[in-house]
C-alpha cells in the first residue's frame, strides 16, 4: 500500500483542487468569452446556425437568450464542469475555501501560523482563510457555527488504544462528527483525520493512519490478544471498562 507520506500528499493534492478551481474556472471563462466573441459564434446560436437555422427566424433570438444565460452563469458552469471532471462534490460553495486545523494548542497554532504565511504569498484568487482550534476544548464552540458546504477541517486524533488517551480521542471524534453532521442541501464540510488508531469515522471524508514503531503498552497488547482491532474510541472505552 501507499506510504504515509504518499497518502498525505494525495489528500493535499485533492484539497489543492478545491483551492485552485476558481482560478481554473476564470481561465476557462476567459477562453470561452474570447473564443466566442472574436469568432462571432456563441455556443448555442453557433450550433443553431451550423444546423441551418436562419438568422431572421424568431427562434434564432431564443438561441441568443440561451447564449446570454451562459455568459451570465459561465463561472458557475465552469466550476461545475471542473468538479465533474475531477470527481469532486458538486454542492460545495463556489467561494474561497476555509481551512480549520484541529489539534492540541501548540500543534494547531503552529500549523495555522505556517499555513497562513504560505498563503499570504499567494494570489488572492488562490488563497484560503485559515483557522485553528482545540477539538477537545473550544473547537465546537468557536467553529461549528461557521460550518458551510466545502469548508475543510483537518484534525489530529490521539491514539485511543492507549487507555490514558481513550477519553481524549472520544472527545476529538465527537467534535469532528458534530462539525461533519451540519448539512445544507445534502452537503457539509470535508473533514480529514490523522492519527494512529486505524478506525475511520463514519462522517469524515478522509482518514490517514500513522504507523508506529514503539513497543506496545499493556493495554494495547491486551486488545491485540483479544482480537480487538479497528475499534472506535467509544468501543475502546467499553473494552477497557470490561478489563478492569
Amino acid at each position: 500500500g501507499a506510504t504515509t507520506s504518499q497518502q498525505l500528499r494525495e489528500k493535499g493534492a485533492h484539497w489543492a483542487k478545491h483551492v485552485l478551481e476558481n482560478p481554473i474556472a476564470w481561465i476557462l471563462s476567459f477562453l470561452y468569452v474570447m473564443g466566442t466573441v472574436v469568432s462571432g459564434y456563441p455556443l448555442v446560436s453557433g450550433v443553431a446556425t451550423a444546423a441551418g437555422l436562419e438568422t431572421e427566424s424568431e427562434y434564432f433570438y431564443m438561441t441568443r437568450v440561451f447564449d446570454g444565460l451562459i455568459y451570465v452563469f459561465l463561472p458557475q458552469i465552469c466550476v461545475l464542469l471542473i468538479r465533474l471532471v475531477q470527481r469532486r462534490p458538486l454542492l460545495h460553495r463556489m467561494v474561497g475555501r476555509a481551512i480549520v486545523i484541529g489539534d492540541c494548542p501548540w500543534v494547531a497554532q503552529t500549523a495555522e501560523a505556517f499555513l497562513s504565511k504560505i498563503f499570504a504569498c499567494s494570489y488572492s484568487a488562490a488563497s484560503v482563510h485559515v483557522y485553528s482550534g482545540n477539538p477537545a476544548d473550544h473547537l465546537v464552540h468557536r467553529m461549528t457555527h461557521r460550518v458551510v458546504r466545502g469548508a475543510l477541517l483537518a484534525c489530529g486524533r490521539p491514539d485511543g488504544r492507549l487507555s490514558a488517551l481513550t477519553s481524549l480521542e472520544s472527545s476529538v471524534c465527537l467534535s469532528v462528527n458534530q462539525a461533519s453532521s451540519i448539512q445544507s442541501i445534502g452537503s457539509t464540510c470535508e473533514s480529514l483525520t490523522i492519527g494512529h488508531n486505524p478506525f475511520k469515522l463514519p462522517l469524515s471524508a478522509h482518514a490517514v493512519f500513522l504507523k508506529g514503531n514503539r513497543p506496545q503498552y499493556l493495554c494495547e497488547k491486551a486488545l491485540e490478544e483479544a482480537g480487538k482491532k479497528n475499534m472506535s474510541s467509544n468501543a475502546l472505552l467499553g473494552e477497557f471498562s470490561n478489563m478492569v
